[in-house]
């Protein structure tokens, strides 16, 4: 992953070596990030005295890191250019700009589509990449006991892209999970349109009912627009398949920071809030960790080949706005 420092973001994170989470951070982004400044060396030696130490220290520490050191960067421009940034790799990186200096940081921050911090939240957007304490990867199947709970394990993202054979099998409890979880993982992002594919199954069998059937792709396109975002209603893109041709088994969910696998289905609830999944397992992933990041490509280069193939057999179930920024369908 890459983090983008403006000068004085920078000066304000090494400021911060006092918080509990610091050292943590500079483990993270030791291990696992490409650092990226957008401002030449020649700041550093106009610096004063103490931040000059600071910075040295900090460099000291770094030296052995995994990742590279780049300097000068002309992204994010100023002012800042969302088509620009809204384009792998851009889309999975962090930026800590300055908004006393740049232009609308303020504002972009503000759509909730990646994660940026301004002076001074530099160590709490970080840090807010760890799945828990400084985890990468945890079970939380155990802490979600209604669907608001995912909030507290959730980061920025313009994309949701959901895999899962019978996610839409029972209609009845569609609002209920399905609609409740995309609305719950895409909270951040109030102030602008995001993208969400859902791969599945063409036909599906309802437990409840005991009655195989299509799901009506445009009442749940309409109605999970209108539950998601009435102000910025998503786009969505249904890939549906015949279950020879499904081979991914796997329920995964995909976001721009975080990734997570469910064990049996991602129906986890009744009408009545009732828990009545009877798996035992969700982890959540996070992408900070290269490992986590390199899988989650992975699971992505597998579904454009499941999407290619679709493309092939019949381009017609590839349904509704066909948008994505990790996808393509044309």
């Amino acid at each position: 992953m890459n983090v983008y420092f403006d000068f004085n973001n920078f000066l304000s994170f090494i400021h911060s070596a006092k918080d509990t989470m610091y050292d943590d951070c500079m483990r993270m982004l030791k291990d696992n990030f490409d650092i990226i400044f957008t401002f030449s060396k020649k700041l550093i030696d106009e610096a004063g005295r103490d931040d000059q130490n600071d910075i040295m220290q900090w460099f000291t520490t770094m030296s052995n890191g995994a990742g590279n050191i780049y300097w000068e960067s002309e992204i994010p421009h100023n002012p800042i250019n969302k088509d620009e940034l809204l384009r792998r790799p851009y889309i999975q990186s962090v930026y800590c700009l300055d908004e006393k200096n740049r232009d609308k940081v303020e504002l972009f921050a503000d759509k909730g589509l990646l994660e940026v911090s301004m002076i001074g939240d530099e160590l709490k957007t970080l840090s807010s990449l760890f799945v828990y304490s400084n985890q990468y990867i945890q079970n939380i199947f155990e802490q979600i006991n209604r669907w608001e709970d995912i909030k507290n394990y959730t980061s920025h993202c313009t994309d949701i892209i959901i895999v899962d054979q019978y996610l839409l099998s029972s209609p009845s409890i569609y609002f209920s999970n399905i609609y409740k979880l995309i609305k719950c993982l895409a909270e951040s992002a109030k102030n602008d349109k995001i993208n969400i594919v859902i791969i599945t199954l063409k036909k599906q069998f309802d437990k409840l009912s005991k009655i195989e059937n299509e799901p009506d792709w445009n009442t749940i396109y309409s109605e999970l627009r209108e539950y998601v975002n009435k102000k910025c209603r998503p786009n969505i893109t249904f890939v549906v398949a015949a279950k020879e041709n499904f081979r991914e088994h796997d329920r995964t969910i995909f976001t721009n920071y975080k990734l997570y696998a469910s064990g049996d289905t991602y129906n986890y609830f009744d009408n009545n809030g009732n828990k009545i999944t009877k798996g035992r397992y969700l982890h959540i992933h996070s992408l900070a960790d290269t490992g986590n990041m390199v899988n989650a490509h992975k699971f992505l280069d597998d579904m454009q080949k499941l999407i290619d193939k679709t493309k092939v057999l019949n381009n017609s179930n590839i349904m509704k706005d066909r948008k994505c920024n990790f996808l393509k369908f044309d």
